[in-house]
C-alpha cells in the first residue's frame, strides 16, 4: 500500500483559517468576561467528579497530569522528536518543530494578557493545551506519508485530551480555555507547516 502524501499548503492554510476563527470566537466571549453554556455543563460534569472522587488514584493521575505530565511529556516529546529528525538528517523537520513550539511559547502569554477574563485571570487560552496540541500536530503532519501515521495520530489524540480533560478536572481552566489552547496550537503547527510545504523545492519534470 503506497503511503498517504501529506496535504498541500492551501489546505493547512485553510485549516489555520477555520482554527483562527474559532480561536478568535472564543477569545471574544472571554474578553468581554462571558461563559458559554456548555463551559459551565462540561465543568461541572468534570469537575464535580474531581470533588466526588478526590483522593482516589484517578484523581492523584489527574493531579500528576496537570502539574508534571502536561509540560514534561510536551517537552520530551518535542526533544526526543527534534534528536530523531536530527539523526536521521531531516534538518527542515526539525526546524518545524522548533519553530512550532517557540510560537506557541512566545503566543500563548501575550494572548493571556489580550483576552484576560476579568473574574478568571490569565485563563484564556491553556497554555498546557497550546504547547501539546502544537507539538503533537506537528509530529502528526511530519509522520503523515509514514507507516507510523495512524498510531501517532491515536496516541497524539489521546495525550492532548487527556491533558486537557485533566485540566478542568483539576479545576484549571474552563472547557473553553482547553478549546482555545487547542486551536492556538493547530494553527501554529499548521501555519509553519504550510510554510515549510510551500518554500520546498519541487521535484523537476522529466
Amino acid at each position: 500500500m503506497t503511503p498517504a502524501t501529506e496535504p498541500g499548503p492551501s489546505r493547512h492554510i485553510v485549516t489555520a483559517l477555520s482554527l483562527l476563527a474559532l480561536f478568535a470566537i472564543l477569545g471574544q466571549e472571554a474578553l468581554r468576561g462571558r461563559v458559554f453554556g456548555w463551559d459551565t455543563v462540561v465543568w461541572r460534569f468534570l469537575h464535580g467528579h474531581e470533588e466526588a472522587a478526590h483522593g482516589s488514584i484517578l484523581d492523584r493521575f489527574a493531579n500528576l497530569v496537570v502539574e508534571v505530565g502536561g509540560n514534561t511529556a510536551t517537552l520530551l516529546i518535542g526533544l526526543l522528536s527534534v534528536v530523531l529528525l536530527l539523526g536521521l538528517r531531516r534538518r527542515r523537520d526539525a526546524l518545524f518543530v522548533i519553530a512550532t513550539g517557540v510560537a506557541v511559547l512566545v503566543a500563548t502569554p501575550l494572548l493571556k494578557e489580550l483576552f484576560e477574563r476579568s473574574e478568571l485571570k490569565y485563563s484564556f487560552p491553556s497554555g498546557n493545551s497550546a504547547r501539546s496540541a502544537a507539538l503533537v500536530t506537528a509530529v502528526i503532519l511530519i509522520a503523515w506519508h509514514t507507516r507510523a501515521r495512524w498510531p501517532t495520530v491515536i496516541a497524539g489524540i489521546a495525550l492532548t485530551a487527556t491533558i486537557g480533560v485533566a485540566l478542568v478536572w483539576e479545576d484549571w481552566h474552563l472547557p473553553s480555555d482547553v478549546v482555545g489552547g487547542w486551536c492556538l496550537g493547530i494553527l501554529c503547527a499548521m501555519a509553519f507547516r504550510a510554510g515549510l510545504v510551500s518554500a520546498a523545492p519541487r521535484p523537476s519534470r522529466a
